[in-house]
């Protein structure tokens, strides 16, 4: 067996722009908000306890942007939240989930550098999200 490590920030800048490259516009979310049920099956997994809660409003964030609820964030930050969602629901990716503990390291990875990268404008959707609710 291989050795695994953590993926890189420039691994996981690459990984996104990947995944990235297929949203083109909101129509395009609709890729992201109907892998909810998978998403959220995935998020169970215990590694990513501490950063489910931030998970979810991503989520919310793609979702309500889809659906033109919420417009006040910039694209490169609704592409690179998709992404990073789509990423944790595909079955290929830079170490395969199947392996155990391990195999979920990289979406993790992943989720946690997309939540650095947008956390001012998470942070503005989080509030306004509250004011709304």
């Amino acid at each position: 067996m291989g050795q695994y490590r953590k993926p890189t920030d420039s691994e996981c800048e690459e990984v996104l722009g990947r995944f990235g490259k297929d949203i083109n516009g909101p129509g395009d979310l609709g890729k992201v908000t109907g892998q909810k049920a998978a998403i959220f099956e995935k998020l169970d997994a215990g590694v990513f306890s501490t950063i489910v809660e931030d998970v979810t409003a991503l989520f919310s964030l793609v979702k309500d942007y889809a659906n033109g609820t919420y417009r006040e964030v910039p694209w490169n930050t609704i592409v690179a939240a998709a992404a990073g969602l789509l990423y944790l629901v595909c079955p290929i990716d830079l170490i395969p989930d199947f392996i155990p503990l391990i195999g979920l390291v990289d979406d993790f990875a992943v989720l946690c550098f997309v939540l650095k990268s947008v956390h001012t404008d998470l942070q503005k959707y989080i509030q306004w999200k509250a004011r709304h609710a």
